[in-house]
């Protein structure tokens, strides 16, 4: 009787075990199951949200970045050959053609420098529409990707001024010549730590 009894309360207490692990497991897998597919998607998103093809935002970001350095590099160039004066007065013709037909040194040069600066117009304004579009609100690459284009429109603006007032000889050492060229190089600074911190905001994630 006794061996009975016992075996009874074994069959009762493992059919209660079972019946209670029954009850917590459809919540055990409901608490789980959320926290597992937001893992995934985040991390599905955080790989796919800056890829478009075989290019990715964050390496076109840092190409744009190292194409502005160029394109500044080359402008340093330009004025230290005095090249500035190679499209005459004009802009954005060169000496009143839109490509010249007549090429000096320095009209190579000055031409060659407006060509990279409106392909790096271009750039950015790619840039800034690729990552409005592939970054959330409140995310500081849509900040930093707009200070760098309005950035660049005042560049071409304060590059333009220069050639239209007529300072752009070698030698001009007037005091309005002066105030273009720091305006100008502060802007430049000021685009190209934009654009730098653009390209790594979006490497780290968009945030």
């Amino acid at each position: 009787g006794s061996k009975r009894r016992d075996i009874r309360d074994g069959l009762r207490v493992t059919l209660n075990s079972e019946m209670i692990m029954q009850k917590l497991a459809p919540s055990a897998i409901a608490s789980h199951e959320p926290i597992e597919s937001s893992v995934v998607t985040r991390n599905a998103r955080s790989v796919s949200i800056f890829t478009i093809g075989r290019l990715s935002l964050p390496r076109f970001a840092w190409f744009v970045v190292l194409y502005n350095v160029t394109v500044v590099v080359w402008g340093a160039y330009v004025r230290a050959t005095g090249s500035g004066a190679g499209c005459g007065s004009h802009w954005p013709l060169c000496n009143g053609q839109f490509l010249p037909t007549t090429p000096q040194t320095q009209t190579v040069i000055e031409f060659t420098h407006r060509v990279t600066s409106g392909v790096s117009l271009v750039l950015v304004v790619i840039l800034l529409i690729w990552s409005w579009r592939r970054t959330e609100k409140g995310d500081w690459p849509r900040y930093s990707a707009v200070a760098a284009t309005v950035l660049l429109f005042n560049e071409a603006i304060l590059g333009a001024l220069l050639v239209l007032v007529d300072h752009v000889g070698g030698f001009d050492r007037s005091a309005t010549h002066a105030l273009f060229l720091c305006l100008h190089f502060g802007n430049t600074l000021l685009l190209l730590a934009a654009l730098a911190l653009t390209a790594r905001w979006i490497s780290s994630g968009g945030r």
